[in-house]
């Protein structure tokens, strides 16, 4: 009988999983692929098939004063229930109140507010920073810092 090229093949790729089968007979296969990102010098482990309990993405919008409407757009077309946590930092003027908080509040479902020192954050909210203030965002919280005097912008 006359074997042909994908005869051959077929007969590779069988006795491979016959041969991985063998191997990982009696073995106990682990559940989480563990990989890791290389963050400068600092190698960091992470696995990719289970997700912490409570993880979600946090998405940092930046804008000028004349942003708002881009922003506005964005969150009239976002779902309330995308599971992220949402912070908007305008350039404000430190002589005058913010109304973004109830302008963006009137255009999605989710809960806007603005944002109190160390304040948790919680997913499908959208945080607005208070004017002359800048954050740090450490282990899930907002904590506020004042505005360097030096800075004008």
């Amino acid at each position: 009988m006359k074997t042909t090229p994908t005869a051959n093949i077929k007969k590779a790729v069988s006795q491979k999983e016959a041969s991985t089968k063998s191997q990982t007979a009696g073995k106990s296969v682990p559940k989480q692929k563990k990989e890791s990102l290389k963050a400068g010098s600092q190698t960091i482990p992470f696995t990719t098939d289970r997700k912490e309990a409570n993880s979600f993405t946090v998405v940092a919008i930046g804008a000028s004063a004349g942003g708002l409407e881009a922003v506005t757009q964005l969150l009239e077309n976002l779902s309330p229930t995308t599971g992220m946590v949402y912070i908007y930092v305008q350039h404000l003027s430190p002589d005058h109140k913010s109304l973004l908080t109830s302008i963006l509040s009137k255009v999605t479902e989710m809960v806007v507010q603005e944002i109190d020192d160390m304040e948790k954050m919680e997913p499908n909210n959208v945080y607005v920073i208070p004017s002359n203030k800048e954050i740090e965002v450490t282990d899930g919280h907002i904590k506020l810092i004042p505005r360097d005097k030096d800075k004008t912008s």
